[in-house]
């Protein structure tokens, strides 16, 4: 990358430019996260992770800690502001970066010890803000790249949902939209359009996230349940019948249907599947008056 022209797409390049460690400076993984602000601002998080290997490899990143807290950080600083002050330009619209802070640490896992650099700073005019809608991505102009191990995501703000998207990302996990390596993005990608949450776009956002595959499984649960629903149902009995017949006959040939619920001690759903297997076979019929069902044997 030259020095002289430091355009929106080398901004991971940027990033990934890292002091030049004794131990093999190659990140066995890298996170970059963008988590962005309904005032259109736009808070970046990046985390580098080595493995060390070694007490070798431990000393070393120990030393680069040093170099990285103090002297590396003001020139990271600087170049990442010249990354967004040529997109302001490209672009037309006022940026500035703030809050930029560099640290490296050491922490311990399961698998032994894990060099860590983390880069955050705040992107003033990240995103453009209209009536409400969020457009995010523009600066991103070429387009961007992820390699093996890396991924980025973009942390949508509360209230707001995903409008469009573009190329579909790999993982929606709640507020967060992920990409993961190895992918190259499109000139403006990756891109998203935000707006606030209401009923009617919550729906499209549902629509348009909703895996084709859980819907298959979730009508097939829904079928299953049905069906076992109706093997669990008691079969309809004689007795029954004849019991509800012997109501309405009491009542003079016609009844309205709570009565029957309440003098036969059934279900509602039982005794309205019982008149139903009658009206099918002709012996009652059923009609509304007011807000009553009433039913009457036909003679």
């Amino acid at each position: 990358m030259k020095n002289e022209s430091l355009t929106p797409t080398a901004l991971l390049t940027v990033l990934l430019v890292l002091p030049q460690l004794t131990t093999p400076a190659i990140p066995v993984s890298t996170f970059y996260e963008v988590s962005v602000h309904a005032d259109g601002n736009g808070v970046w998080y990046v985390e580098h992770r080595y493995a060390l290997k070694s007490g070798e490899d431990l000393e070393a990143f120990k030393a680069a800690a040093e170099t990285i807290a103090s002297e590396t950080a003001a020139e990271y600083k600087v170049r990442v502001e010249r990354v967004v002050a040529e997109a302001s330009s490209i672009l037309g619209r006022e940026m500035k970066l703030s809050d930029f802070k560099v640290t490296a640490d050491v922490r311990q896992t399961l698998t032994g010890a894990v060099g860590v650099v983390t880069i955050s700073f705040k992107w003033l005019g990240f995103a453009v803000k209209n009536d409400g809608v969020l457009s995010v991505g523009d600066v991103f102009i070429g387009g961007l790249s992820l390699m093996e191990g890396e991924s980025f995501t973009v942390k949508i703000p509360e209230g707001y949902v995903v409008e469009n998207v573009s190329p579909k990302p790999d993982e929606v996990v709640g507020n967060l939209v992920r990409w993961y390596g190895r992918k190259s993005f499109g000139d403006g990608e990756p891109r998203l359009i935000l707006s606030h949450a209401t009923t009617g776009n919550e729906a499209n956002r549902l629509a348009l996230w909703l895996n084709p595959a859980l819907v298959l499984t979730l009508a097939a649960a829904v079928l299953a349940a049905v069906f076992f629903a109706r093997k669990r149902a008691k079969p309809v009995e004689n007795t029954d019948i004849q019991t509800i017949l012997d109501i309405i006959k009491r009542h003079g040939g016609t009844v309205s249907q709570s009565i029957i619920v309440d003098e036969t001690g059934m279900s509602k759903a039982r005794v309205s599947m019982i008149l139903k297997l009658l009206e099918e076979n002709g012996r009652v019929m059923r009609f509304k008056r007011g807000r009553e069902k009433i039913v009457r044997i036909k003679r």
